[in-house]
């Protein structure tokens, strides 16, 4: 049945004519058709929409294989994540990462292994069915609890209503609070500094269900969401995937900038979902150049470029690319977007767009990066011109958007040697960082690198000071969503006792040594932190406290990361310095504290029983797999990049933990062995015990979602330390659960 609307005045919007084309012929509207028919315009518009919507369906999605797609639509429902690398600095080398903050860099890692992944193609054929069927209920061992909404895909002013069946972690208190890291149109990529906010009481209504409702602002197209007690001392974050919720437009479905934000959301934790959401993108909005955009970055990233994919690309590219070159007033962003993803297939195209861009939008971000980069090849590559090239950024910045902000400033203090620098420059760039990100980590970077420069080393001085003061209280400190307040009151403590450690030095360099020895002393105090440690040895011998470096000498010795090369000169220096016997005393006595202060942060949870399949077919008890003291359980999977990377890494940990009688097994997730497996076994010549997870029950026991993950297991199957892919944290807290006979005796 035909539609009818008043004959539009004027020429249609672009999103008129993408609802007008995905309509059926006999449901279009009849106006909007005649208008087409008189006007050339809008006819080449409807005819490009439709070419590229044609485009689009015809991307190559291969099938993955039934056993593989079974396998990762349960990792999904379990949450399953691999992740995404961190940017490196524009400049080109990924060493500036180490030594500039950037706002990036700042968030909570759940990994270490940033490196590129290859994951099988056909993830992206049907990783996009399961996205936005509602919130899937998650046992994860009883451990998460499971939210029922009367929405996802709340429109504008729409209430949602909230069910929730407490878990475990949460108990049965009277309330608890729902809590939202809550995004705009403008919210920017990764999870540092977006706000976090309380948006509903949740009351319990009898056992453990609890009821609320809330309402989005209107400037919020996405929220992520978590519960929490009123004391914020247990937080269920869904295993760390969090709920979701979306804006909705009139008609139902995600707006695009919705799914954009998503995708933001999910930069740092997520690459498989993201893919599932620019798939969505693509479905809906097949106009979007975004959407393509992302698509293009995805497939980069996760390796899945082909010719196809390639060839796709292009066709779209022609498309957009004489569709834009028409297109009058056309906006900054889009030009921006337009060079963007032309960079990576016609260079003469994107020499078009890029003179046009910096022509006509120089303040655009993309602009404002490749007037960076220009800076950078121009003056540093022939010349090492570095005065020049800071000259160049410092007449950039009245331009630079903030998105940009932390680029240019990490490439401006990358060229700042603090002990030769100008003072007055160093002093602006330092505190433009500090406007931009004033996290813990970067007000210590700034403070560190005014120390170093004579003419603010007061001003370094009373930046670590303030810092510290500013770390002592947690409540007015941003706390991420999946944050308990103990466990921020342990990271904000942890950065203080970086900043002590630094300060202590400082003092000690001006010769106040018995402040110096005094804030040392409070920096080690408490934790256990090599870097401190190191730091109040040195400082300590260049003072004179013999005492306290032995001290911190032993801790160093005793630490599981410690070369055996290390180890060895500490112990020759400590015999020579106090003999034999006292230097045995120094050790055991840093292994207590080893012990006491690392088992700190265990916290003990019960598993469900959970059954494994060896690779020959045979069931195999967990219980059944446990060493006599501690174990070991490694997740990972032939999909994930960074896991198969990381078993040479994950055999050699493995070795040296077996010397103290520690046991590694490792769990693959898929049902049953497959050539694939057993090519990476061969390959990388694995030997460890690898295990079957038949139906991701092993998963769902764990709580786990992103491989490659450690949990560290007492002799009864209790979790002692929950999921990490710091394999030098798996040493050590396996050690501290040595010494300290957590075997479960």
């Amino acid at each position: 049945m035909t539609t009818h609307s008043p004959l539009p005045a004027a020429h249609a919007s672009l999103a008129t004519w993408h609802d007008y084309v995905s309509a059926p012929l006999s449901a279009r509207d009849r106006a909007l058709t005649e208008h087409r028919q008189r006007c050339a315009e809008c006819e080449s518009t409807v005819q490009f929409l439709t070419e590229l919507d044609a485009r689009a369906q015809q991307l190559p999605l291969e099938a993955a294989p039934t056993a593989l797609r079974a396998r990762i639509l349960a990792s999904r429902a379990a949450g399953v994540r691999v992740l995404v690398p961190a940017h490196v600095d524009a400049f080109g080398d990924d060493d500036v990462a180490n030594d500039v903050p950037t706002v990036a860099a700042q968030g909570p890692r759940r990994t270490r292994w940033r490196i590129s992944t290859t994951i099988a193609a056909g993830i992206a054929a049907w990783s996009a069915i399961a996205l936005f069927r509602g919130t899937p209920v998650i046992e994860a061992g009883m451990i998460s609890g499971a939210m029922t909404l009367s929405t996802a895909l709340p429109k504008a002013g729409e209430v949602v209503s909230v069910r929730y069946n407490a878990g475990a972690l949460l108990g049965r208190p009277a309330e608890l609070r729902l809590r939202a890291r809550i995004r705009t149109v403008r919210g920017e990529s990764y999870n540092v500094d977006v706000p976090v906010v309380e948006i509903a009481t949740l009351q319990r209504t009898n056992g453990n269900e609890y009821v609320g409702r809330f309402t989005l602002p209107d400037s919020v197209v996405f929220a992520a969401l978590a519960v929490e007690d009123t004391a914020a001392l247990a937080v269920d974050d869904l295993g760390g995937r969090a709920w979701e919720v979306m804006r909705a437009g009139a008609n139902g479905v995600p707006l695009l900038s919705a799914l954009d934000q998503r995708n933001h959301d999910l930069m740092g934790r997520g690459w498989e979902e993201g893919l599932a959401t620019t798939r969505r993108m693509m479905q809906l909005y097949p106009d979007s150049l975004g959407a393509w955009n992302w698509l293009q970055s995805f497939e980069s990233w996760m390796s899945l470029e082909t010719d196809s994919t390639r060839g796709a690309h292009r066709r779209a590219l022609t498309m957009f690319d004489a569709r834009h070159r028409t297109m009058r007033d056309l906006s900054p962003e889009l030009i921006g977007a337009t060079f963007w993803y032309t960079r990576r297939a016609d260079s003469v195209v994107n020499a078009y767009w890029r003179e046009r861009l910096l022509r006509e939008a120089p303040t655009q971000s993309f602009a404002v990066q490749d007037r960076m980069l220009t800076i950078a090849s121009r003056e540093l590559p022939t010349r090492r011109d570095t005065t020049t090239a800071l000259a160049g950024l410092e007449q950039l910045w009245p331009d630079v958007p903030a998105d940009r902000a932390s680029q240019v400033i990490s490439a401006a203090l990358r060229l700042l040697p603090p002990a030769t620098a100008n003072p007055v420059d160093l002093r602006r760039w330092a505190d433009r960082l500090i406007a931009v990100d004033s996290s813990p980590a970067t007000a210590r970077y700034v403070a560190v690198r005014l120390l170093a420069a004579p003419a603010w080393r007061d001003e370094g001085k009373r930046r670590l000071r303030a810092e510290i003061a500013r770390l002592a209280n947690a409540r007015t400190q941003l706390r991420a969503l999946d944050e308990s307040r103990t466990e921020q009151v342990e990271r904000l403590a942890r950065s203080q006792r970086l900043a002590m450690a630094q300060l202590g030095r400082a003092l000690a360099d001006d010769g106040a040594h018995r402040a110096a020895l005094d804030t040392l002393a409070l920096a080690s105090a408490a934790g256990w932190d090599l870097s401190v440690f190191s730091t109040v040895r040195e400082t300590s011998l260049r003072v004179g406290d013999s005492s306290t470096a032995r001290t911190m000498s032993a801790r160093i010795s005793v630490d599981p990361s410690t070369t055996p090369s290390r180890r060895e000169s500490l112990q020759s220096a400590g015999v020579t310095q106090v003999g034999a016997a006292a230097w045995a005393e120094l050790v055991r006595s840093a292994q207590r504290d080893l012990a006491t202060r690392v088992m700190a942060g265990a916290k003990r949870r019960v598993l469900p029983a959970v059954s494994l399949r060896a690779l020959d077919g045979s069931n195999a008890p967990l219980r059944s797999l446990l060493a006599p003291q501690v174990t070991v359980v490694v997740f990972w999977s032939t999909d994930c990049g960074p896991a198969v990377d990381a078993l040479g890494e994950i055999q050699a940990t493995a070795a040296a933990l077996a010397k103290r009688g520690i046991r590694t097994i490792t769990v693959v997730e898929q049902p049953q062995s497959t050539p694939a497996l057993q090519n990476v076994l061969g390959t990388k010549s694995f030997t460890l015990p690898v295990y079957l997870d038949v139906g991701g029950a092993a998963s769902k026991a764990f709580n786990n979602w992103g491989t490659p993950q450690a949990y560290l297991l007492d002799a009864k199957g209790n979790v002692m330390f929950g999921a990490t892919s710091d394999l030098e944290s798996v040493a050590l807290r396996a050690e501290a659960m040595v010494l300290a006979g957590e075997g479960g005796e």
